[in-house]
């Protein structure tokens, strides 16, 4: 809810571990797919940013783990909500 509602008012969110790489790539996929939408572009996306990040992600198959929560319906977000009603993108 804190970078959702941070990221939709136009600031920025930092996100950090001490190595950037695992957790730091769940939490930045998951927020581009609530935001973003489709997976191909968020992944293409944090290859863009962060190409180490994006190889051990895609490596450990971590994006498989975050669809599974993203296709829970006990997860719940608004970002969600909306991008499942196909939002037009800005």
């Amino acid at each position: 809810v804190f970078a959702e509602s941070n990221l939709e008012q136009g600031n920025r969110v930092v996100v950090y571990c001490r190595q950037g790489l695992h957790r730091t790539g769940v939490a930045i996929y998951l927020l581009l797919r609530l935001i973003m939408g489709e997976p191909e572009e968020c992944l293409s996306m944090m290859e863009e940013m962060r190409p180490t990040m994006h190889k051990e992600f895609v490596h450990m198959q971590l994006h498989s783990k975050v669809e599974e929560i993203l296709a829970d319906s006990r997860f719940t977000s608004p970002w969600l909500s909306a991008s499942r009603q196909a939002r037009p993108r800005a």
